[in-house]
C-alpha cells in the first residue's frame, strides 16, 4: 500500500515536473516568437524609412534637374535675345550704310550732272 502511494506520488511529481517543463518551453517559444516578430517589424520599419529616404533623394534630384533645366532654358532664351538683338543691330547698320552709299552716289551724280 505504501509502495502504491509512493509510486502515485512519484507519478504526480513527474507529471508536475513535466507540466512545468512544458510551461517553460511554451514561455520560451512565445518569447522567441515575440522577439522574431519585433525583429521583423523593426526590419520592415527600417525598410520603410530607407525607401522614404530614397524617395526624398529622388524627389530632390528631380527638383535639382528641373531647376537646372529651367536655368538652362533661361540662358538659352537670353542668348537667343542677345543674338537677335545683335542681328537686328547689324541689319540696321547695313541698311544705314546702304542708305548712306545711295545718298553719296546720288550726290555724286548731281555733282557730275551740274558740273
Amino acid at each position: 500500500s505504501y509502495e502504491l502511494k509512493w509510486a502515485g506520488q512519484d507519478d504526480a511529481n513527474a507529471y508536475k515536473k513535466q507540466m512545468k517543463e512544458e510551461e517553460r518551453q511554451d514561455y520560451e517559444n512565445r518569447n522567441r516568437e515575440g522577439f522574431e516578430q519585433k525583429k521583423m517589424l523593426e526590419e520592415q520599419r527600417m525598410d520603410q524609412l530607407h525607401n522614404e529616404h530614397e524617395s526624398y533623394e529622388l524627389k530632390w534630384a528631380g527638383q535639382d534637374d528641373a531647376n537646372a533645366y529651367k536655368k538652362q532654358m533661361k540662358e538659352e532664351e537670353r542668348q537667343d535675345y542677345e543674338n537677335r538683338n545683335r542681328e537686328g543691330f547689324e541689319q540696321k547698320k547695313m541698311l544705314e550704310e546702304q542708305r548712306m552709299d545711295q545718298l553719296h552716289n546720288e550726290h555724286e551724280s548731281y555733282e557730275l550732272k551740274w558740273a
